[in-house]
């Protein structure tokens, strides 16, 4: 682990809008599938929290070359991946590696293809929860985790 990241926003300031949608997008399924991980933590999930509530309102302005939501994005950028480096990745990284490795595509855009359907499958997975902190914890989790995308917690299950 480094003692010190610098994180210069300047350096996104000329990047093309797809890559800095892939980079976007790469961030915060980080955020989301740190927050539902087994192996997620207070500290991850506070991490990963306040990525996912940076992320949204300016994920748009920020791939339209926005300097200022660019800045706001490097650092959610940054807490996702502190957030990801306490509780791993989940499925939706698993399998956008395979997606890069074997289709050439790029690896923030392969994590979007897939965070949706992996967010459908743990929002309804109720029988085979393997979180050790049992059912009650991880309705919990995926209610607040709803909560963030949306003031009515059932509005992303309708989805």
């Amino acid at each position: 682990m480094p003692d010190y990241a610098v994180v210069d926003t300047e350096l996104s300031y000329n990047l093309p809008s797809h890559i800095a949608a892939a980079s976007g997008m790469d961030a915060l399924s980080q955020a989301i599938e740190s927050y539902w991980a087994v192996k997620s933590t207070d500290e991850s999930k506070k991490y990963a929290k306040k990525a996912i509530e940076l992320i949204l309102p300016v994920i748009e302005d920020a791939v339209s070359g926005n300097k200022q939501a660019r800045e706001v994005m490097s650092k959610a950028a940054h807490l996702a991946g502190k957030a990801i480096n306490i509780s791993k990745t989940t499925g939706a990284h698993a399998l956008s590696y395979f997606l890069t490795s074997n289709y050439n595509i790029p690896h923030g855009q392969a994590v979007a293809l897939t965070i949706a359907e992996w967010y459908s499958f743990n929002i309804s997975n109720k029988v085979n929860i393997v979180d050790k902190r049992g059912l009650n914890y991880y309705n919990n989790k995926m209610k607040i985790m709803n909560l963030l995308f949306s003031k009515n917690d059932d509005k992303i299950l309708e989805s």
